[in-house]
């Protein structure tokens, strides 16, 4: 059986990872994760907030949703 999996659109903001400008709530969090911003880099003064979508199991979703630093968007659901 597999794990249905959630998508969804978080506000969080940018942290800096070994030089290199990361979502917070991506770095954090597992999953097929996309930047629906398109900020360039030259744009990003960390702690920026940002959008991002991704796509999360159900336990990462609930982490997501019981987070005070992650503003978790309306869902739409996918998979089998």
């Amino acid at each position: 059986m597999t794990d249905s999996m959630h998508r969804c659109r978080v506000i969080t903001f940018w942290t800096v990872e070994n030089g290199l400008n990361m979502a917070d709530a991506a770095a954090r969090y597992p999953g097929a994760w996309s930047d629906v911003s398109g900020q360039p880099d030259t744009a990003i003064a960390a702690p920026d907030q940002v959008m991002f979508e991704g796509l999360v199991s159900a336990d990462v979703l609930a982490a997501l949703t019981a987070d005070p630093l992650v503003t978790l968007l309306p869902i739409e659901e996918t998979g089998s």
